[in-house]
């Protein structure tokens, strides 16, 4: 009933029906916390169909603002100071609290969620989500960690919707750090970089990857030398994953 609400007040007042949003995701929030499976699913429902039905409004509203002024930075600025941006700030930031423990239990449906923010309105509003994807890496690094496909499946959603440059300012790669025993905390952000890149700049592979590529190698050929041939082979695969990058910035 809420949700056949908040649709029909869409279509008759998208800016009245963004104002109620904030408190309705706070109480759907707290409704993850029930026991029922039943429950906790519906309302994940719930709040994807929503932010999918009502945000794309909003989202369009700040890519004007960000396009009438020609100067970046005032536009960013024009933008940040809009209704529509602070509401959705507001609305992240609930849904953002769902990666704290409490929500441990039903953090694959939270997943989803972020998931379905990320590819709507990733591109516009990149600048408040960044600490969610510093969070979401540290939780795949966390042993034992129960959601790592749901993870993956929306930190890719920011990488094709901020794209690669973005994410990465996020949570670096990290993989020129080097120590007696070789660790690549963030190593597994490198398959997802290739599956979901797209429509991204060919210059920033050129600038900032294939570089990290030639330094790979040659860390490669430092530890042959020193005859540690096992360190030697994940400095091999780094590169050919690095390099495995380029066709997706190719499209």
């Amino acid at each position: 009933v809420i949700e056949s609400a908040h649709l029909s007040l869409q279509n008759l007042d998208s800016s009245l029906c963004l104002a109620h949003l904030p408190k309705l995701f706070t109480v759907c929030m707290n409704c993850l916390l029930a026991k029922k499976k039943i429950v906790t699913n519906l309302i994940a429902d719930v709040m994807k169909n929503i932010l999918k039905t009502c945000i794309p409004t909003s989202v369009s509203i700040l890519k004007v603002a960000e396009s009438d002024i020609p100067k970046k930075r005032k536009r960013n600025e024009k933008a940040e100071k809009s209704t529509e941006y602070s509401y959705l700030l507001a609305i992240f930031r609930t849904i953002e609290n769902g990666l704290k423990y409490k929500y441990y239990s039903v953090w694959y449906l939270v997943l989803g969620v972020l998931e379905t923010f990320y590819t709507i309105a990733g591109e516009s509003c990149y600048k408040f989500m960044t600490k969610s994807l510093k969070s979401l890496n540290e939780l795949n690094n966390t042993q034992n960690f129960p959601c790592t496909s749901e993870l993956q499946s929306a930190f890719g959603a920011a990488v094709q919707s901020m794209g690669p440059r973005i994410v990465l300012e996020a949570v670096p790669l990290r993989l020129d750090e080097i120590s007696e025993h070789p660790d690549f905390p963030q190593s597994w952000i490198l398959p997802l970089l290739k599956d979901y890149i797209q429509q991204t700049q060919l210059a920033y592979y050129v600038h900032d990857l294939l570089p990290m590529a030639g330094q790979m190698r040659l860390l490669a050929q430092e530890w042959r030398e020193k005859g540690r041939a096992l360190e030697a082979k994940l400095y091999d695969t780094l590169e050919i994953q690095i390099w495995s990058l380029l066709p997706s910035f190719c499209k």
